[in-house]
């Protein structure tokens, strides 16, 4: 391992547990999910929860880690973290950014949330500025999760992440999480799945297909 390849382990290391620190002390369940792919494996978890009693503040979370079978250069993680303040139930502004690589992009963002018996949905319509490009960006991000029961026992669990990211010039890149399957209980949950991404004008395409497993920790 170069030089250059510990530091970048030490610096997500240290990022990694810093975060744990942070949710240790604060209550709320962590979506921890496997995906294994045909083309790669990926870890990803996330966390949503209250900063204060009054609700009036969110942290939200999206990380994931990504290896691939055949590339280690094409191995990938990224930390998304915003703080959210509430504006209601449904709307806030949010600020923050990621970790890609070896680089933190800032983001301010409008925040849109709705919580009901059997769906969940997160919406972050956002700019971003990266350093390295000295360029501004614009997105969204988006989570939605649809878990209506079919018993007492047996859920279906469906999920959709995605994200397409703009510039001044056009589409950079866009990728989308398929999820769909069944959840026992609130034990797990388990199916197929694809990740799919989108580069370029062009929107060259690369899919991943396979299965994963999902619990809350």
């Amino acid at each position: 391992m170069t030089f250059a390849q510990k530091s970048k382990a030490m610096r997500l290391f240290s990022l990694m547990v810093l975060f744990a620190l942070v949710i240790k002390v604060l209550p709320a369940q962590i979506p921890t999910q496997v995906f294994a792919g045909h083309e790669a494996t990926e870890f990803n978890f996330m966390w949503n929860g209250y900063l204060d009693k009054k609700e009036k503040f969110t942290l939200f979370n999206f990380t994931f880690f990504e290896t691939d079978y055949n590339e280690q250069s094409n191995n990938t993680y990224e930390i998304y973290q915003v703080i959210i303040y509430n504006l209601n139930k449904k709307w806030g502004v949010a600020g923050g950014g990621r970790f890609i690589g070896n680089e933190f992009i800032s983001e301010a963002a409008l925040s849109f949330q709705a919580f009901g018996k059997d769906l969940y949905l997160n919406l972050f319509p956002s700019v971003r500025y990266t350093p390295s490009l000295e360029e501004a960006g614009y997105s969204l991000f988006g989570m939605v999760i649809y878990t209506p029961k079919l018993n007492d026992k047996w859920s279906f669990f469906n999920q959709v992440i995605f994200e397409p990211l703009f510039n001044n010039e056009g589409h950079v890149f866009s990728y989308q999480q398929l999820r769909i399957g069944l959840g026992y209980r609130s034990a797990f949950q388990f199916g197929l799945g694809a990740n799919l991404s989108q580069v370029g004008d062009s929107f060259e395409n690369e899919t991943n297909l396979g299965v994963f497993v999902r619990k809350e920790l």
